[in-house]
Order: structure tokens, then C-alpha cells, then sequence
């Protein structure tokens, strides 16, 4: 079977108007969403600074616009700070069912590389998102097993690159041959040790996309100028990454018609995904009995193995984390901010990881685990158990997160996730500029040219 051949066909034929329109709006969506979280990294994170001093030492004049910084750079090096800053905040798009963040590798790249060429349109744009994430959903959905347990690579990393060169390749408006050559060239910069992201101590979690996508429009860029690679570069991912474990026929099936990135999930809060339905099952049930964080003596978290070692261990870091990444990764400090107060962006930087009130609810939670829920960590079920003061046990379960498409967040909360972000671009935006730029977002398939909108971006 020619996997990488029939991808190649596939991401060349596909136009706008064969894509359903379902998927367009979600496609859109993702946009404004990921659009929005890439800004509060400018001004907010000390990583990202030292990032962008980097990128403006090493990139002369361009014309790809550095989201937040009110600066312009080359579309590699702005693939490169825009990736990393789409998930520093832990903010970006989900797939829950794979834990899989589709935008976060493909807005970043088909951006720089849109604003590059000069004279792309927004469907051009929502087309090569669409194609790059759907990509990004098949090859995650297709290894035998569980990845993170069967298998040690990190899968967003491991994937991702593929993902940013089929939408930097698909903005370029590569053809056929030239996409083969780009994807093989893609197999050359796959990366992504699972250990190496896990570390507490480590802060490459938060800035893993930055390589994903700074590698994917340097793929697409050297294919588009004549370089060619092996032919099958997505064959030889498969077996020199997985011992050829995977399912084919699943990867394809559908491909151009079914675009899986239609199940995203669009995320309230500023944490990792995994930690939302713990918090919203907490908050639900603080929230339904009238119970104060007063009246809490304990609250238990049922988990898997597998959650136990990402999420609650080693537990010394998770209760007291000291970087704004581990604070995300944490269940015991997710869900003691949840307790407090509904998470926002704030309760994650560095100056509010040790206030008194939430410090005071870690220390009543505990978690327990449950081998019904599997070795994996999973998003769902997220299963939570309140003892209070007065004696009550009382317990709730969660298997559909806010956010999913079973229960999708609201237009207006997505807008004002969008408006809150913006607050903390580096330059002050105006409220008109902002509007405006929000309704052309929402209306990307009517830009015929996407200098209207870069000239709007932070």
C-alpha cells in the first residue's frame, strides 16, 4: 500500500469546496482559538522572551508577522516563536479521544507561510489547516496500542511534523510530487522522547510546537524548491517507530471525504486537557450541593495508573510546582484553583503558583487508583469523590468534558476566551481592532486577500 503517495494525492486535490461545511466552521474556529492563545506568551512568559530575542538576532526583515510582538520575520523563524507560543499556555485544541492538539501544528505553520507568499486567500488558509490536521488526527489514531505505554515516543512531537509540513505544503500549493518529496523529508525531522517531555523539571513541553512547525515549513519550503527525499516517508515513520504496528487501511479510510479533526475540542481553561474533567467534575459538585471550600475535608481523585504518573507524580513537584507548565500538568493544583475559583490565565503564572488559599486545598486532595480505569491516562471518565466536614460523601463522574463537541463551548464563551487573550498581547490592542479582527476570523472564507487580516493581527 502507497501511504505516502496517496496522502500526497489526496492533500493535493483537496480544494475548499470539497470540504463539508462542518468542517470548514470547526476549521475556523480553531483558527480564531489558537490565533488567541499564541498571543498572552508575548508578554507573559519568560521562556517565550528569551525565544523571541533569539528569533529577532536571527531573522532579519520579513514578512510573516510574530504574533504579540508587533514584529514581522522570516516564515521559518516565525513558524518557529508562533509554534511555540501556541502551547505554552496549555490553551490549544484538542482531540480528547487521542489526546491529540491538531491546530497547535498547523495554524502556526500555514499562517507564516500564507503571510510569505503575499497573495493567499482565507480559504486557502482554512483548507490547509484542514488538511494538515486531519492528517495529524489519522496518523495519531493509527499505531496498535496505547501511546505513552506501548510506546515511548511522545506522539504530538512524533506526528506534528508531518501535520505542519502537510498544511505549510498545502498554503504553498505544492503538487503532488513535490508533497511525496516534502513528507520525506518530514520523516528526517521527527523527534519527540516521551520521557524527555514528562520531566518536571523540564520546560520543552510547553514549547514543543515551535520545532513542529518551524521543521514543517522548512520541509515544504525545500520540497517546493526542487529538493527531493524518499518516497515513502511515512511507511519508514511506521517502521522505524512503531515496528509497522499500525493500522493502514484505518489511516486512510476517508481520506479527502472524513476529516477527523471535526471531533476537536475547544478548551475553558488554561490546563492540561486531561485535568478538565476533574475540575469541572469537582466544580460540579461543589457546585450542585452548595458545599463551600470550607466545608471540604477531603477530595479523592480516581484515577488510572497511567494518570498517576503523569499527573500526580512525583508528588512533591505536583503539589508544589514552581514552573507555570508543571502547574498544568498537576491535578492536585488544577483542581484546588478549580475549587477556588473558575481557572483563568493568571492563576497559572509564576507569582500565583503558591497562593494560600489554593495551597490550602492541595493539601485535601488526594488521588486513588483504579485499575477498571485502565494503564493509560485518559481524558474520560474523570471520576471525583467530596467528603465534607459534616460527613457527607458525595461522588460525580464525567465522561463528556466542556469543550467536546458533545458538549461544545458557547460561541460567547469562545469569544470571550478569544477577547481575554488579547488582553496580554505585549503592545495594547484597541477594542475596534479587536472586533474587527474577530469578525474577519469568522469570516475567513470571505478574505480574498490575507494581508487584510495579517495587518490586523497583534
Amino acid at each position: 500500500m502507497q501511504l505516502t503517495e496517496t496522502i500526497a494525492r489526496s492533500i493535493a486535490a483537496t480544494d475548499y469546496d470539497s470540504i463539508p461545511p462542518a468542517v470548514r466552521e470547526t476549521t475556523k474556529l480553531s483558527i480564531l482559538d489558537t490565533l488567541g492563545v499564541m498571543v498572552p506568551p508575548s508578554s507573559l512568559d519568560q521562556t517565550c522572551e528569551r525565544l523571541a530575542e533569539i528569533v529577532s538576532e536571527e531573522s532579519g526583515p520579513g514578512q510573516a508577522t510574530l504574533i504579540g510582538l508587533g514584529k514581522k520575520a522570516s516564515a521559518v523563524m516565525a513558524a518557529y516563536l508562533n509554534g511555540s507560543f501556541a502551547h505554552v499556555l496549555d490553551y490549544d485544541d484538542t482531540i480528547d479521544e487521542l489526546g491529540h492538539h491538531p491546530s497547535s501544528q498547523t495554524v502556526p505553520a500555514a499562517l507564516a507561510v500564507a503571510e510569505r507568499m503575499g497573495d493567499a486567500s482565507g480559504k486557502e488558509l482554512i483548507t490547509a489547516v484542514a488538511v494538515g490536521s486531519d492528517l495529524g488526527a489519522r496518523l495519531s489514531s493509527s499505531p496498535r496500542g496505547k501511546l505513552g505505554v506501548d510506546h515511548r515516543w511522545f506522539p504530538i512531537s512524533n506526528f506534528g511534523v508531518f501535520s505542519a509540513t502537510a498544511a505549510a505544503g498545502k498554503m504553498l500549493r505544492l503538487d503532488e510530487a513535490q508533497l511525496v518529496n516534502a513528507l520525506g523529508l518530514a520523516l528526517h525531522r521527527c523527534h519527540g522522547q516521551l520521557d524527555a517531555i514528562a520531566a518536571p523539571e523540564s520546560e520543552l513541553r510547553a514549547i514543543r510546537d515551535g520545532f513542529i512547525n518551524k521543521e514543517g515549513v522548512l520541509c515544504a519550503l525545500l520540497a517546493g524548491s526542487g529538493v527531493k527525499a524518499c518516497r515513502n516517508g511515512v511507511e519508514l515513520f511506521f517502521e522505524n517507530y512503531y515496528d509497522n504496528r499500525f493500522d493502514a487501511e484505518g489511516l486512510l479510510s476517508g481520506l479527502g471525504k472524513e476529516f477527523r479533526h471535526l471531533g476537536v475540542s475547544l478548551k475553558p481553561w488554561p490546563c492540561c486537557r486531561l485535568t478538565h474533567g476533574y475540575v469541572e467534575a469537582t466544580r460540579g459538585i461543589l457546585s450542585e450541593n452548595g458545599i463551600a471550600p470550607t466545608e471540604i475535608k477531603q477530595i479523592t481523585l480516581v484515577v488510572s495508573k497511567g494518570t498517576r504518573a503523569l499527573f500526580c507524580e512525583p508528588e512533591a513537584e505536583k503539589r508544589a510546582p514552581n514552573l507555570s507548565i508543571q502547574a498544568k500538568f498537576s491535578l492536585y493544583f488544577t483542581v484546588a484553583v478549580g475549587v477556588v475559583k473558575t481557572p483563568q490565565i493568571a492563576d497559572f503564572l509564576p507569582a500565583n503558583l503558591h497562593r494560600p488559599d489554593v495551597l490550602s486545598i492541595i493539601r485535601r486532595v488526594q488521588h486513588r487508583v483504579s485499575d477498571d480505569l485502565g494503564p493509560a491516562a485518559e481524558i474520560t471518565p474523570a471520576i471525583v469523590e467530596v467528603q465534607t466536614t459534616d460527613g457527607r460523601l458525595l461522588s460525580g463522574r464525567l465522561d463528556n468534558v466542556y469543550g467536546h463537541p458533545n458538549s461544545p463551548m458557547s460561541d460567547e464563551d469562545v469569544i470571550a476566551k478569544f477577547r481575554d487573550c488579547l488582553q496580554y498581547a505585549r503592545h495594547g490592542i484597541p477594542d475596534h481592532q479587536v472586533d474587527r479582527l474577530i469578525d474577519t476570523l469568522l469570516h475567513l472564507d470571505a478574505v480574498q486577500d490575507l494581508n487584510e487580516a495579517s495587518a490586523l493581527l497583534p
